[in-house]
């Protein structure tokens, strides 16, 4: 089967001029398993792990072979060896979970977010800050790194005073670089304008390694590439 029109269009039309590449390169690397399987290999309730941004599994049945419950790997169409691995036709497009989840359900399933998204919670911003059509680029800060944070506790106090909701809001705003879909490599030095109507300083200290090092304000980023439907 075909993506759906809306998605295909999304990532497909020439008017977005590569601005949805990384969705795009997320669903087609959902396609490929690193190294030789066979259709022996895939025994009914086994897993592989895709090469996708995040490595997400796919999972196999019997009678017929199917991908993921819904996927039917073809007859007189699979095994085939070429010289750098082996081929299957399918039926039907696999989807990986950036293709449904925006980012905040992205950020929800990953675990340590809980403070940054309590905070989201506590200033009435769930489901509108990281839920609209995109795309956004979000450096989101992890639970370690609000425990490392000097003004935590005034932050979170914050959250229950009514009259400083607002300035709570533009913090988690300014995490936020609204109209950007960037992959850890493709960010640059320099000063990305962020959602409060303010500029994060972003220092990429070496381009010479997979992935780069990259700084926000002085914080490492410490992990990338969480692609989700509206965003990085």
């Amino acid at each position: 089967d075909a993506l759906p029109q809306d998605l295909a269009e999304k990532l497909l039309s020439d008017e977005s001029d590569g601005l949805w590449l990384p969705q795009l390169q997320d669903l087609m690397f959902y396609h490929v398993i690193e190294g030789k399987t066979f259709t022996f290999d895939m025994t009914d309730g086994s897993k592989a792990k895709s090469v996708n941004f995040s490595g997400d599994s796919m999972s196999f049945t019997q009678n017929p072979l199917q991908i993921n419950g819904e996927s039917t790997v073809l007859a007189n169409y699979y095994d085939a060896e070429v010289d750098n691995g082996v081929l299957h036709a399918i039926d039907k497009v696999l989807t990986p979970p950036s293709v449904s989840k925006n980012v905040e359900e992205i950020l929800r399933s990953l675990g340590g977010f809980s403070r940054w998204l309590a905070a989201m919670d506590g200033t009435r911003l769930s489901g509108s800050l990281l839920s609209g059509p995109g795309p956004y680029t979000v450096f989101a800060p992890t639970d370690s790194a609000f425990d490392k944070f000097p003004g935590s506790y005034e932050f979170i106090k914050n959250m229950l005073i009514p009259a400083k909701i607002d300035q709570v809001q533009s913090i988690l705003r300014h995490h936020v670089i609204p109209d950007k879909n960037l992959l850890i490599t493709a960010l640059e030095s320099g000063e990305l304008d962020t959602l409060n109507e303010d500029t994060a300083r972003v220092m990429v200290s070496s381009s010479f390694g997979d992935p780069p090092v990259v700084t926000v304000e002085g914080a490492d980023v410490i992990a990338w590439n969480f692609i989700a439907s509206n965003g990085v």
